[in-house]
């Protein structure tokens, strides 16, 4: 009785589990966790034009964009280049991330366009 059971518990979260990778690994998406080296609550966020806030009391402490993309991180809530903080790229940072307000993911690397003489 308990076999059938316990087989059935394993087959039911081994399906679970690789139904919610299979969708990692598209450029332009990011993987964001509350705690230090991918762990603690961790979101994973597909490709979008969307800037995402950080988070109120929840500040993330690991970031990972998948590979073939990148994400800028900004200061302020709106994604807005006077914010710019930093441009993240695969594998992404597990420890000491920099607070940020907002960040911004595409597939490619980031860039970040300086007008001349603006002495940024």
């Amino acid at each position: 009785m308990y076999i059938p059971v316990l087989t059935f518990l394993v087959l039911t979260f081994t399906t679970a589990s690789a139904t919610a990778l299979q969708g990692r690994g598209l450029a332009g998406a990011v993987y964001v966790c509350t705690q230090p080296n991918f762990k603690g609550k961790c979101t994973w966020y597909p490709p979008s034009s969307q800037c995402y806030l950080s988070g109120a009391g929840s500040a993330p402490a690991s970031l990972g964009p998948d590979e073939g993309g990148s994400c800028t991180l900004y200061a302020g809530l709106a994604c807005q280049d006077d914010t710019f903080i930093s441009n993240v790229v695969y594998p992404g940072i597990s420890h000491d991330l920099r607070k940020f307000g907002s960040l911004k993911c595409s597939a490619g690397p980031s860039v970040k366009i300086v007008p001349v003489g603006s002495g940024k």
